[in-house]
């Protein structure tokens, strides 16, 4: 129950970088597909493409012309299929060295979190936790409640990467973390970067379903928007352990703009 309790109120979230990586390929499969029906459309042999920047902490392209010289025979019948398509992008010089600049940029944000977090790393390790990255807490299914004393420590130091704080506060994501609640709802109160807002709300939901006597107070941070968006990890917590109290209170979210879609996917089950 370690895991699965964290993972029912957003969960794990993996050491994803190569998601990353993968924007930018989303970001060139639209672009090419937009192409082939310029193609069919145009039957030319010349489409010009402006570059733009790619998404998250992909490679952005300079705002310079990009020309490709693409023939209908390029588009078979049907569409191109995702091989195809790969070397279709493997030819062109400028995807390449996009590519090779966002790898090297990400290869290099990992390693300043990685120098980041070496003082949280060194204290876990001298409680015997072995671990290089407090990410590998957050993608483990074992217990490792030695470790949550100095990771609420930790979390509480406004001296860390987003990134690495968002780690720690999903490492806390688990039960026996709800003794914590109220330094966890004090962390969550204060200005933070978007990925700690949403580990810290994580980490908030499911010591929530562990005491409901925090009802009251959950339901504050919900009614307060300046939380933003993180808010959204609570609706499921409160609709589990609050009853028919809980229930209403979801209900009441069903027209928020931020919260309405979550709030009446729950509902409807």
């Amino acid at each position: 129950m370690w895991l699965a309790d964290r993972e029912s109120f957003g969960g794990s979230t993996a050491c994803a970088w190569g998601g990353l990586w993968w924007c930018g390929v989303g970001w060139w499969l639209w672009l090419w597909w937009s192409l082939s029906l310029w193609g069919w459309c145009r039957r030319g042999r010349l489409a010009r493409v402006w570059g733009s920047a790619a998404c998250g902490g992909c490679a952005q392209r300079n705002q310079s012309e990009v020309y490709s010289v693409i023939s209908e025979d390029d588009f078979p019948e049907g569409g191109l299929t995702a091989k195809q398509l790969m070397d279709l992008l493997e030819q062109d010089p400028a995807f390449r060295a996009g590519r090779a600049s966002g790898e090297a940029e990400l290869e290099q944000r990992v390693r300043r979190w990685r120098e980041a977090e070496q003082p949280l790393v060194e204290d876990l390790r001298r409680e015997g936790v072995c671990v290089d990255s407090v990410w590998d807490l957050v993608n483990t299914s074992e217990p490792y409640p030695e470790a949550l004393a100095v990771l609420m420590a930790h979390l509480e130091r406004d001296v860390y990467p987003d990134r690495v704080r968002e780690g720690i506060a999903r490492a806390l994501a688990v039960i026996p973390a709800s003794v914590y609640w109220d330094r966890l709802r004090a962390v969550y109160q204060k200005p933070l970067g978007r990925g700690a807002k949403e580990g810290v709300a994580v980490a908030l939901a499911v010591a929530v379903a562990a005491a409901a006597e925090h009802m009251d107070a959950v339901e504050a941070l919900v009614r307060d928007e300046g939380n933003g968006a993180s808010r959204v990890h609570f609706v499921g917590a409160i609709l589990r352990i609050g009853g028919m109290r809980g229930r209403s209170f979801v209900e009441s979210l069903r027209s928020d703009p931020v919260l309405g879609r979550e709030a009446s996917a729950l509902l409807s089950k």
